[in-house]
């Protein structure tokens, strides 16, 4: 019964036995983000929902930076332990430094326009 419950509680599945624990409704849509991914951690043994993510998790991913130039590629985790220390992350940075500075600098022009033409 508590396997049951701690089903229910994770995500919807058309194998529930019992209606929301928190609403009491019959449907519990506001639990279907947690479900709508199925490379989600947890696959569910009722439904099956997730059973893709081991496969997922053993193909070959690009590195994050692939589009800046980055050649990396390699199964999740390594992909996930590359981008802690990836040679573009730096760039990165300044790029996202230099987006943020010309967005204030678009703000203040956009406020000062407005107040030109009141």
């Amino acid at each position: 019964q508590a396997e049951v419950e701690s089903h229910d509680k994770k995500h919807q599945c058309r194998f529930r036995l019992q209606g929301c624990m928190w609403t009491g409704l019959d449907q519990d849509m506001h639990l279907w983000t947690e479900h709508a991914c199925v490379f989600r951690d947890q696959g569910c043994r009722w439904c099956g929902y997730g059973k893709q993510l081991q496969e997922h998790l053993a193909k070959v991913h690009s590195c994050p930076f692939a589009k800046m130039g980055c050649q990396f590629s390699g199964p999740t985790d390594a992909v996930r332990d590359h981008a802690k220390s990836c040679s573009y992350v730096p760039h990165m940075e300044s790029l996202t430094a230099l987006l943020i500075t010309l967005q204030e600098d678009l703000q203040t022009q956009a406020k000062e326009q407005a107040a030109y033409h009141q």
